[in-house]
């Protein structure tokens, strides 16, 4: 109670466990391996019920150019799922993040988006 109010909220109790550490932690990695394209950014998206990591990974490793880092950081089936990538700049960055979910939807394994 906070004076005549009831507040609620909720919390995730898995701190360790979300976007912007799972971004720090490809970009920690990204830094320390020195990379040449050092900016980095992730994506969430939606997997199929049938996607595997195993196959995931293939379809996103051998769709990124030489001198980019590409990573599927989750894939839970019919859940959801994360990819990071690297770029030259914040904006390639991005870009190829979006370009591999467009891969993993061609390929099956990922749900089509909306928006």
């Amino acid at each position: 109670m906070f004076g005549d109010r009831v507040l609620t909220g909720a919390i995730d109790f898995n701190f360790s466990s979300h976007g912007a550490e799972l971004l720090r932690a490809f970009h920690e990695q990204i830094t320390a391996e020195q990379a040449p394209e050092h900016y980095t950014a992730t994506r969430v998206y939606r997997p199929t019920g049938t996607a595997t990591l195993a196959e995931t990974r293939a379809a996103v490793l051998t769709s990124i150019p030489l001198t980019a880092r590409a990573e599927v950081i989750a894939c839970v089936p019919n859940r959801w799922g994360m990819v990071a990538s690297t770029g030259t700049h914040m904006n390639q960055a991005m870009e190829r993040t979006h370009q591999l979910v467009d891969i993993l939807t061609a390929a099956g394994l990922a749900r089509k988006t909306d928006g």
